[in-house]
C-alpha cells in the first residue's frame, strides 16, 4: 500500500493539534459522540480500517457485529486524544451472542461533527461479562 493511500483518512484540517487537544469543544460528550457515529454510520460515512479486518478475523468478531455494538451498545468512558493522528477515539462496548465485545473508532472531523467520518480501528472481546 503506498504511503499516500495509508494516510488518506486522517486529520488534515486546518486545527493545530494544541488547540484541537485544549479545546474543549472538539471533545464530545459520550451521548453526543454516540449519536454523531450512529448518524455518520447511517450515512455511510464510515471507514473500516484493514487493522479492523485483521483483528476481526483473528478474534472472530465482522463489521455487522461492530455495527450491532455502536447502535445498541453504550459508550464506554470519556473520548481519548489521540496526539499520532489529532483527533478523538471512542469506545462503545455491547453484548453479541453473550459475550460482550468492544470497539473502537475515531472521528475525523475534516468536515465538522456535522458530517464526520468515523474510523473503525479495532475491536476485541471482553473477558468481564459487564456491558
Amino acid at each position: 500500500m503506498a504511503d499516500k493511500e495509508k494516510r488518506r483518512y486522517q486529520h488534515v484540517g486546518n486545527v493545530s493539534k494544541e488547540k484541537t487537544e485544549s479545546d474543549p469543544r472538539c471533545k464530545l460528550s459520550p451521548a453526543n459522540a454516540h449519536s454523531v457515529v450512529v448518524a455518520a454510520w447511517d450515512n455511510g460515512h464510515i471507514h473500516i480500517t484493514a487493522h479492523f479486518k485483521a483483528r476481526g478475523q483473528e478474534r472472530s468478531f465482522d463489521v455487522i457485529d461492530a455495527e450491532n455494538v455502536i447502535r445498541d451498545g453504550k459508550m464506554y468512558g470519556e473520548g481519548e486524544y489521540c496526539h499520532d493522528h489529532k483527533n478523538w477515539k471512542y469506545r462503545f462496548r455491547g453484548k453479541v451472542e453473550e459475550k460482550t465485545l468492544e470497539i473502537v473508532v475515531s472521528l475525523d472531523p475534516t468536515n465538522g461533527y456535522a458530517n464526520p467520518l468515523v474510523i473503525v480501528l479495532t475491536g476485541y472481546w471482553r473477558t468481564s461479562s459487564k456491558v
